[in-house]
């Protein structure tokens, strides 16, 4: 049972984030535990990303990967590559708020 226990641990701390580069003109929409590391990790394996920043993270408690993958349909018109859009940073953010909201309503 530890197993289980620790791994849905893992998941209820996942967050969905949004991350912009300006240089590379791209906008990414994933899911990690720790979003502002994840963004540290990309920007040291790619030139490219040295301005990579986080714009926007949502801690979800178990559907963290129903958002994503949401999201990534909702954005498809602006798809780049795997989890990478050609779009304004604040499109993404729109799309994610609008999907956590609906699954959310306050």
């Amino acid at each position: 049972m530890r197993g289980k226990k620790a791994r849905s641990q893992r998941v209820s701390e996942k967050s969905v984030y949004v991350f912009h580069s300006h240089t590379f003109g791209c906008t990414k929409v994933g899911v990690s535990v720790n979003p502002e590391a994840r963004c540290k990790v990309f920007a040291r394996l790619d030139w490219r990303l040295n301005d990579l920043r986080v714009i926007k993270a949502w801690q979800r408690a178990g559907d963290a990967y129903q958002i994503e993958t949401l999201a990534h349909h909702m954005l498809s018109e602006h798809h780049a590559r795997h989890e990478w859009f050609h779009c304004a940073p604040e499109v993404a953010v729109a799309v994610v708020d609008g999907i956590v909201s609906a699954r959310c309503p306050s």
